[in-house]
């Protein structure tokens, strides 16, 4: 279910409309956090001494947002990944329509997906949905005398469908 937030904290003369998805298909994994006028996603995995993380996320957007662009990037060092395992940040562009995370696939095993929310009828774009699957990898080696583990991100790969209707789920969700 999504959830309509009003919020004017970040905008004391006006108020602005922000739509987060509630319920996550993929909690616990995935937190949505508001912090500074923003809201960010943060996805939790367990890190079992892998050698590189291919970590496959697919998002929808409820509505046709003009600029469906998320970042991710990794939140913790070498060391609080070995105790507390991975942290992911997600930051998402646009800040109106908060996407939902539908499938996420780690080192092609699949930790989570369902079925999307329909799409918003109300809002400020076009009614409809944006599925974006982001593709991140991140590699580990450890050095020096004290074999501490060390963390390199390559760029992301962002594929964004143009139309959710003529898309076929499993296909996309399954990356066939």
């Amino acid at each position: 279910m999504l959830v309509k937030l009003l919020c004017c904290l970040a905008f004391p003369l006006s108020s602005a409309l922000y739509y987060v998805p509630q319920g996550s298909i993929c909690a616990p994994r995935v937190l949505y956090k508001y912090k500074n006028g923003e809201i960010s996603g943060e996805i939790k995995l367990p890190y079992e001494n892998e050698r590189a993380v291919i970590l496959a996320i697919t998002l929808v957007f409820a509505q046709r947002v003009p600029n469906p662009k998320v970042n991710i990037s990794m939140k913790r060092s070498g060391a609080q990944i070995l105790r507390d395992g991975l942290l992911y940040k997600l930051k998402f562009d646009n800040q109106e329509v908060i996407p939902e995370i539908i499938r996420i696939v780690e080192n092609d095993q699949v930790i989570c997906e369902g079925r999307p929310e329909p799409p918003l009828e109300v809002g400020p774009y076009e009614v409809g949905s944006v599925p974006v699957t982001i593709i991140h990898r991140s590699r580990f080696h450890r050095g020096g005398r004290s074999r501490q583990l060390y963390v390199d991100d390559e760029p992301d790969e962002i594929q964004v469908q143009e139309d959710w209707p003529d898309i076929d789920l499993p296909a996309l969700m399954y990356g066939e």
